[in-house]
């Protein structure tokens, strides 16, 4: 399928940001395939930019979500949706690896070289896009190609309804979105 919006006969609408400050809203363009297993980024994500690209995507972090031990090609995480073939992950405080396969269906990443990892640790990509920029503020289809979408880039933003954030995130984009709870 290509890239774009879908239309649905029920309303996915979710308010992601706030009308008590004038938001400023941009359409940013977002890597391909770095959506779920269909191809979607919700509303409400944070992206980050490529270094080197400029290409915005939804910011490639996730957790390990069982130990590996011994060292493994294949590390189970909570989420494999932001992350492609080819990306750069760092698994806690180790080296770089190189992902070369994605099982968004089985939530696995295949890297190298083999790894160990416990339970929980951090699995975040090393391409400059793990600093939240932006909030996307529709549901958008990046399966086969890059596509823009419309991002808040100032405003108030409803925490409750961000799906990737983290106090890490939050704090990178301070002092350009403000969280409140969701009304």
């Amino acid at each position: 399928m290509a890239a774009g919006y879908r239309k649905t006969d029920e309303s996915e609408f979710v308010k992601i940001y706030s009308l008590e400050h004038p938001p400023v809203i941009r359409s940013l363009e977002i890597l391909a395939d770095t959506g779920d297993s269909d191809g979607l980024i919700p509303a409400g994500t944070v992206v980050g930019m490529t270094t080197a690209t400029g290409v915005f995507r939804p910011v490639p972090y996730t957790t390990v979500s069982e130990e590996v031990s011994p060292a493994s090609n294949t590390i189970p995480v909570a989420s494999a949706d932001p992350f492609v073939v080819g990306d750069s992950v760092k698994i806690g405080s180790g080296s770089a690896l190189a992902v070369t396969a994605v099982n968004k269906t089985l939530n696995t990443l295949t890297v190298t070289p083999a790894s160990t990892a416990s339970e929980d640790d951090d699995v975040e990509g090393q391409d400059g896009s793990a600093t939240g920029y932006a909030i996307t503020v529709q549901q958008v289809d990046v399966e086969d190609e890059a596509d823009a979408v419309p991002c808040l880039m100032h405003g108030i933003a409803y925490r409750d309804y961000i799906d990737n954030i983290t106090d890490d995130l939050e704090a990178d984009l301070i002092g350009r979105i403000w969280f409140n709870n969701a009304i």
